[in-house]
């Protein structure tokens, strides 16, 4: 677990994450993990600040790692 101001985040799923960073509002917090002991497989998760929801925005085979936030998101997290 990892305490993010008072809240504590369960990382997904073995603690290691890269790249984290926070929405331009500060509403959420991305970052990616490590799916696998060799870390060909990667994934980003986000987690809503004020309720401590962890949600999976990437999900696929592959390495998907260092989120940044766009406008293209703005509005759309919710």
């Amino acid at each position: 677990f990892t305490r993010l101001g008072t809240h504590v985040l369960g990382l997904e799923p073995n603690g290691y994450l890269t790249g984290p960073t926070w929405s331009p509002d500060e509403r959420f917090f991305a970052y990616s993990t490590v799916l696998n002991r060799y870390g060909t497989e990667q994934a980003i998760f986000f987690v809503d600040v004020a309720t401590g929801e962890l949600r999976t925005l990437t999900d696929g085979p592959g390495v998907d790692n260092y989120p940044e936030w766009g406008p293209a998101l703005a509005g759309r997290l919710r």
